[in-house]
């Protein structure tokens, strides 16, 4: 099955010239677990997404847009500017719990939209 991080990952091997073998030496990540990304059998976490666009060379963030787990651009919604505001008040360890706290929230309310 073709998934996003499938066509993502793909992008990513083939823009850089390099094999899943030098990926996987680059990134740390195994061999074995791009391979089933490659065949549609895992997904990739956040985390291995920016240790991926870093071993690559690319910005984490722009990585996380082209695979559609961040926005394009940020919206001029004064909730959303606040919440990153408040979230940029937090020492780094809080942040990310607000993050994944923030994101437990939208998937909450996507299952419950049927989405």
């Amino acid at each position: 099955m073709e998934t996003k991080d499938t066509k993502w990952l793909r992008k990513i091997i083939k823009n850089a010239g390099i094999t899943q073998a030098e990926l996987s030496r680059r990134s740390g990540i195994s061999a074995t677990h791009i391979t089933k990304v490659l065949n549609g059998e895992r997904g990739l976490s956040e985390q291995a997404i920016i240790t991926i666009a870093k071993a690559v060379q690319i910005s984490p963030e722009t990585a996380l847009q082209e695979i559609g787990r961040l926005p394009q651009t940020i919206q001029e919604d004064p909730f959303g500017k606040e919440a990153e505001y408040l979230i940029s008040l937090l020492p780094q360890s809080q942040k990310e719990v607000a993050v994944k706290y923030l994101r437990f929230l939208v998937e909450d309310f996507q299952r419950g939209q049927g989405k």
